[in-house]
Order: C-alpha cells, then structure tokens, then sequence
C-alpha cells in the first residue's frame, strides 16, 4: 500500500493555508508527541503495572496513600498522562481542521467538534489531579476523603468515560473519510484513522473484548499519527518554501 503523501500541493490550496503555518507547524509536532506519549504509557504500564480500579473503600485509600508516597506512579497509574495527551489531541485535532475545512466541511466540523466534546468528557472525569487534590486532605481527615475518592475513580469508568470513548472514535472516523479522495492526505493516512476510530466504538472498559480492541487499536492509532504529524509539518514547510519564493 502507497504510503508516501503526495506533495504537489497547489498554489491555490498553499494560499489558502497560510494563514494556518503555525497551527500546522504545532499540530504535527503535537500528533508526534501523542505517538511518543503512547509508548511512553505503555513501557510504564509494563514497568508498573495498572492496578484494580475498582471504586471500593480499599481502592480508593491505596491510590490516596500512592500520591502521598509514590506521586510520579501515583500521576502515571491514574492516566494523568492522558490529560497531556489529549490536550496534544486537541491541537492535532484543529490543525487537521483547518487542513480540511473547504474539501469536506460538514465531515470535518462534526468530526472535530465531535473530538473536542470527548475530550472535555474525558478532562472532566480523569481522576489523576482530583486524587492528588484529595490526597493532600486525607491525612487530616479519611474518614471524609476516601468516599470523595471513590466517587471519582466510579467516575473514571462510568457513563461521560463509556462515552467520550465512543465519541472519539466517530470523530476519527469522519475526519478520516473526510481525508479520502484529496490531495493533503495520503489513502493510507485515511484508511489507518478510520480503522483506528472504528476500534475505538468498542470502550476499553467492555471486560476482555474491550482491551483486545483497545491493544489492537494501538497500531492504526500509531501510523495515523506518524502520517498526520509528518504531513502536517510538511505543509507548514510549504507555506514557508512559498513565502520565500515570493
């Protein structure tokens, strides 16, 4: 399969796009931070591995213990990178945006708009600076922090969670049938994202079948993000080569 992007952009289309220079500049540094954050995430998942996030008194008091003896596991064993992520997500997402806007304006809105909804769902219930917020009480009074705590890691796996997941994988779906049939994205950089987004419609938290998809989402996620980053660097590169020229 031909992976290589096509760069004969057109003089019209690097008009158009250079208005956005530094958000393509950002948005391909961002998805290529992303990919180094997942690994990141997964060779710390092996070193510590994720524990029973079950929302029990027992759970919740030894998280509360881990931020006040183990805080950098404590951060990473409560997805705190996840929020990194996303917000890399975020960017990513807007650049991809604007690369898209005119070609497929309905997909790519809804698309986006749809990523940013599920990230604010997944900023909203990620129990990584609540526990530490709490953990900095519960000394004083654990009596009261540690149904706080629970709350939060139910949170983490109840109905906002279920569905920013889901979410987030129509929104990579329809950005990713957006990509096909142009010039700024190759086939394969379509294709990856959609089969990416299409693993995504089954929630992490779905027992064994859930973690199957979400491990095997791992490698379209990968390679839509090397693409995407990799072409949107390239893009901003044009508008710079084409403002030199002029």
């Amino acid at each position: 399969m031909e992976i290589r992007e096509d760069d004969d952009a057109s003089m019209a289309d690097t008009a158009d796009h250079a208005g956005y220079r530094l958000l393509f500049r950002l948005g391909g540094v961002a998805a290529l931070t992303t990919v180094a954050l997942t690994f990141l995430q997964v060779v710390l998942g092996i070193v510590w591995p994720p524990p029973d996030f079950a929302p029990t008194a027992a759970v919740a008091e030894s998280m509360l213990r881990m931020v006040e003896t183990s805080p950098v596991r404590a951060f990473v064993t409560l997805d705190g990178l996840m929020v990194i992520d996303y917000v890399m997500l975020s960017v990513v997402y807007l650049a991809l945006y604007a690369v898209l806007r005119r070609r497929s304006p309905s997909l790519v809105t809804l698309g986006v708009g749809m990523a940013l909804i599920a990230i604010t769902l997944y900023f909203a219930v990620n129990p990584s600076i609540t526990m530490f917020a709490l953990g900095a009480q519960y000394a004083g009074a654990p009596e009261g922090i540690v149904p706080a705590a629970q709350a939060a890691l139910a949170a983490f796996e109840g109905t906002a969670f279920i569905v920013h997941y889901i979410v987030m994988g129509v929104a990579g779906i329809l950005v990713s049938i957006a990509m096909l049939g142009g010039t700024e994205f190759s086939r394969a950089t379509a294709i990856a994202g959609i089969l990416q987004g299409a693993m995504m419609l089954v929630p992490v938290t779905f027992g064994t079948i859930g973690l199957v998809f979400a491990l095997g989402s791992l490698i379209p996620f990968v390679v839509w993000f090397v693409l995407v980053g990799i072409r949107l660097g390239r893009l901003a590169s044009q508008i710079d080569a084409s403002a030199e020229a002029v």
